[in-house]
């Protein structure tokens, strides 16, 4: 039941503090990950993504492509983090990426959602969308 292509297991707790995403992430040993299946909600597919990170001018920047459950097309978000006590800015997208919409403030694109087995199809989109995430 467990791919060798997966590195690590994480769990991640979201808050929010004003228009500000404030993620926390632990990671698991596969003892945990295993535990925690105990508690899968049926209604709920598993998630699976692929992270790449890299830094910009100063500024760090994560491209989280969704492999599971699989979407047509795929969805690829770009997350620009920043530090919870900075105000939520406007940042230098990378020249080299393209952006077709930033999607900081819709739920619609979160893991949570995306998860949610009643709804398979949300709206077509070109990758990578962009996000603002505070880390604390």
């Amino acid at each position: 039941p467990f791919p060798k292509d997966i590195r690590s297991y994480i769990i991640k707790t979201v808050s929010t503090k004003g228009a500000q995403e404030i993620e926390s992430t632990r990671n698991l040993s596969r003892r945990e990950y295993e535990d925690y299946l105990r508690f899968e909600d049926p209604e709920r597919f598993r998630i699976k993504q692929r992270r790449i990170q890299f830094s910009y001018k100063d500024q760090f920047y994560e491209i989280v492509q969704y492999l599971e459950p699989k979407k047509n097309p795929p969805i690829l978000l770009l997350n620009v983090h920043q530090n919870e006590d900075e105000k939520l800015a406007i940042v230098d997208i990378p020249d080299f990426l393209s952006v077709k919409e930033d999607v900081t403030l819709q739920s619609t694109y979160s893991a949570h959602m995306i998860s949610r087995r009643n709804l398979l199809d949300i709206s077509p989109m070109i990758p990578p969308l962009i996000r603002s995430k505070t880390t604390s």
